[in-house]
């Protein structure tokens, strides 16, 4: 079968219902407040939320006259973000030679979408994408990080990244054959040590993930790429590469 991704304009995606693109529209709305009466610590949160409005996104396969299948983009959804952002920070004196600084960076996000164009009297977006627009990322997300100043010369950097439980994009949530795969949470730890060999050049030698840590591998009796080698979750925001070092030398003229 003949399938193909057309531009807008093309004869064939004009007879199946395309039209000129426009641009998307959003409005966004936020409040916070922070705080810095504590010792030594501050803490700020900001509220939001973002209406975007025909948002462009590819349409499923549409089947053709001729019995081939086009795709093409369109205006196709209004999409709702709302959530918010903690953000704390606090500084502990050691002694004169160390000093700490811990900041706490906590994310809150969903994600809905409201709204679908139809093409032709079809929606262009299957129900199954759209529960991958609304599932395949984390509502929680958080950064923990502590730098640490020692003497004059050293730097230690420690780092927690959690991602939230959220869903596979293959198969459907809930389906009694193949069903989405639930993905639970997972914390990477990253380390970096600074050498400041002069005001100029910093050598640091660093890890991403350091116990390499991966996310859930997906099998059966839930939907999974395994046929094309893949037994991760393809769209996680969270590392399915393991750890890594690495040395780096940075120099300042």
């Amino acid at each position: 079968v003949e399938e193909g991704l057309l531009p807008t304009n093309a004869p064939l995606a004009r007879e199946n219902g395309a039209t000129d693109l426009k641009e998307e529209e959003s409005t966004s709305i936020s409040f916070g407040f922070s705080y810095a009466g504590f010792d030594d610590s501050n803490i700020a949160i900001d509220f939001y939320k973002t209406e975007v409005d025909d948002r462009i996104y590819r349409t499923g396969d549409i089947e053709t006259a001729g019995g081939n299948t086009i795709s093409f983009f369109t205006n196709a959804l209004d999409v709702e973000h709302e959530g918010f952002d903690l953000v704390y920070t606090n500084s502990q004196q050691w002694s004169e030679q160390a000093r700490t600084q811990f900041t706490l960076a906590y994310n809150y996000n969903t994600i809905d979408v409201v709204g679908q164009a139809s093409i032709n009297g079809i929606m262009p977006v299957s129900e199954a994408v759209l529960e991958d627009i609304e599932n395949n990322y984390p509502e929680t997300r958080f950064v923990a990080t502590a730098v640490t100043d020692l003497y004059d010369n050293y730097q230690l950097m420690l780092r927690a990244n959690y991602y939230g439980s959220h869903y596979d994009e293959r198969g459907r949530i809930g389906a009694e054959e193949s069903p989405t795969a639930e993905i639970d949470p997972i914390t990477f730890i990253d380390m970096e040590v600074s050498y400041f060999a002069s005001d100029a050049l910093t050598l640091t030698l660093g890890a991403s993930n350091i116990f390499d840590s991966y996310v859930d591998e997906i099998g059966e009796p839930y939907a999974n790429r395994l046929s094309v080698g893949l037994p991760y979750p393809r769209r996680t925001p969270a590392n399915y590469e393991g750890g890594s070092w690495y040395l780096r030398a940075k120099y300042q003229f």
